[in-house]
């Protein structure tokens, strides 16, 4: 929905911190981003050389969070050294966040466009970034003795919203018990109990994790009866930082949710339904009710 943001996922047959640890070196990049190629290492994290449609001279620098069961790899691109125009994280959950008995990672990498630095070669960035997750995904496993590509069984999906609301109010906003009755869609929360939109009692577990410059809100639910678990976290995302303009205000929504392939559990429609109401109550929680009508999008201050 959020039309500066694009985000693709894929499954990697490998283990995490092996996907972070290849992710994270510059001298990886030319193995899976296209026309991607590093001319000189200029510190431990930081490299110069070609990037896609770029000139030369471009420099890219990573960094690298550990956050428990999460490892986050995140690129940082720009023309000149230390001043970066492009943030580019890509989240790496275990397979067994999401449920999976495989022993696998998937990689989530999410692709923020600045609209007022967009140039029209970046309309073409969605299909790039296809065919670099199927580079990357071949390099890793390829390293790993497989000669053919490993099958997931569930996929994960993303959805986006731009809220025009103070990232430190969404942060709480979305870790508060109380407030899941107004976004969650359509189940039912009280203080002694907890149900989804059948009847059947569920567990809710929130958590907050610090990601130094915006924050992962974890969104676990279990139904008590059969003791299937549903995770589906957020990351919010200061749209400052994520499109590199100081001026910029509100928090890009980003909810990464996962569904078995070939099964019926709850649709991407739902889930963007909730952000829908998430982002109207937040926009008027703080006094920006009118926001909500300018549609999903970050806009540039004129």
């Amino acid at each position: 929905m959020e039309a500066n943001t694009f985000a693709c996922s894929v499954y990697i047959d490998v283990p995490p911190l092996e996907a972070a640890n290849f992710l994270r070196n510059g001298d990886n990049l030319g193995a899976f981003a296209l026309d991607t190629a590093m001319a000189e290492r200029v510190d431990d994290v930081t490299w110069r050389g070609s990037v896609g449609p770029y000139q030369d001279g471009f420099y890219c620098q990573s960094r690298y969070q550990d956050v428990v069961d999460v490892q986050v790899v995140e690129w940082f691109c720009g023309s000149e050294h230390g001043r970066w125009n492009h943030f580019y994280p890509m989240v790496l959950f275990p397979a067994g966040y999401f449920g999976s008995q495989q022993a696998g990672v998937y990689c989530h990498w999410i692709s923020f466009v600045d609209p007022a630095r967009s140039a029209p070669i970046l309309e073409l960035l969605p299909s790039v970034r296809r065919g670099e997750r199927h580079s990357l995904k071949a390099a890793l496993e390829r390293r790993a003795g497989h000669h053919e590509p490993v099958e997931s069984t569930i996929e994960l999906r993303s959805h986006t919203l731009y809220v025009d609301a103070p990232a430190a109010s969404v942060v709480s906003y979305l870790a508060a018990r109380s407030n899941l009755t107004e976004w969650s869609f359509p189940s039912h929360h009280d203080d002694q109990e907890s149900r989804d939109e059948y009847g059947r009692p569920i567990s809710v577990r929130i958590g907050v994790r610090d990601l130094q410059d915006y924050h992962l809100v974890e969104h676990e639910t279990r139904i008590v009866e059969t003791g299937q678990t549903v995770r589906a976290p957020f990351l919010v995302i200061p749209t400052s930082f994520a499109f590199g303009q100081p001026d910029a205000t509100g928090v890009v929504l980003h909810r990464v949710t996962a569904a078995e392939i070939g099964s019926g559990r709850r649709t991407g429609d739902l889930y963007d339904a909730e952000l829908v109401r998430t982002k109207r109550f937040l926009e008027a929680g703080v006094g920006n009710g009118a926001s909500f009508a300018h549609g999903p999008s970050y806009r540039p201050v004129n």
